[in-house]
């Protein structure tokens, strides 16, 4: 599983199975509960990696020169919209 390999990587990972659903139903919070709350588990994922400090998100362990280590471009600079390697 992807969510394995990645944590043996050394990188921070959330994973949550949701049993029961189809594939596409994390679109279709209107008539599926469960992806409401996949939508909200994703969300608050997300506001958890980019609130993090600088050099530590796609990395457990910070200063790492492992090709996976990345810092976020500020939203503000949109010229260069990639994260830097």
């Amino acid at each position: 599983m992807l969510a394995d390999k990645m944590k043996a990587a050394g990188n921070d990972v959330a994973h949550k199975l949701y049993a029961g659903v189809t594939h596409e139903f994390f679109g279709m919070d209107a008539v599926v509960a469960k992806a409401k709350e996949a939508q909200d588990f994703a969300v608050s994922q997300l506001q958890k990696g980019f609130s993090a400090p600088a050099g530590t998100v796609g990395n457990a362990t910070s200063g790492s020169s492992r090709r996976n280590d990345f810092k976020l471009t500020p939203a503000a600079d949109c010229r260069n919209p990639r994260p830097t390697y």
